[in-house]
């Protein structure tokens, strides 16, 4: 009965700890960090993370910057006026919406947002067949057009809100290509999640 409690206790643990396991970004903040750039620049300031994630912003010049949240984030943060190549701030967001921030002496050339969605909604499993998948636009009026990387025999896309709520579901055979109709989603952000035999992906987009 002992051995059998202690491997209760065990497989609990376990499953918590993966549960709440957690990711890093990192944002390289100087003047010029700002949206303009490439998202493949350690500058690029907007990133989506999942709820639990932690940001980390370090300065690589040696001017006095700081992080602080602008009107209209979900979540208050601030880390204070720091001078110097090296300095750091990390900020765990638990809120799940956007976050825009910048830095307030350069705010014209600082800020980006911070776009947290639930936990799970961004995991990419599997083979990663799909990890090259194509959306467009990103900014959606009515139709969004899906790109795959080559022709499955089963897809399955799911339209989810940033709650978390699945809203649409399509199943497809012997796909490369699809065009999904989005005229009733209300304005805002979502996910979508494109599942085959071999792996899984989300993505993110706006319907305006």
């Amino acid at each position: 009965m002992k051995k059998t409690l202690l491997l209760l206790s065990i497989i609990l643990c376990s499953a918590n700890l993966l549960a709440q396991s957690t990711e890093t970004v990192h944002i390289d903040w100087e003047i010029g960090s700002a949206p303009s750039l490439p998202e493949s620049d350690p500058r690029y300031p907007n990133k989506t993370i999942e709820d639990g994630d932690t940001v980390i912003w370090t300065w690589t010049d040696g001017m006095t910057h700081n992080v602080h949240n602008k009107s209209g984030a979900v979540e208050s943060f601030d880390s204070g006026f720091k001078t110097g190549v090296g300095q750091t701030y990390s900020y765990t967001f638990t809120v799940v919406g956007d976050n825009p921030y910048q830095c307030d002496p350069h705010a014209n050339n600082m800020f980006g947002t911070i776009t947290v969605v639930p936990d799970g909604s961004l995991g990419i499993e599997g083979a990663n067949s799909l990890i090259n998948t194509s959306i467009y636009p990103t900014h959606v009026v009515s139709v969004l057009n899906v790109e795959l990387p080559q022709s499955y025999s089963e897809l399955t896309v799911e339209v989810y809100n940033v709650l978390g709520k699945r809203i649409k579901t399509y199943s497809y055979t012997n796909i490369k290509r699809a065009e999904l109709e989005l005229n009733d989603l209300n304005a805002g952000m979502y996910l979508i999640k494109l599942s085959s035999s071999e792996s899984t992906i989300t993505k993110r987009f706006i319907k305006q």
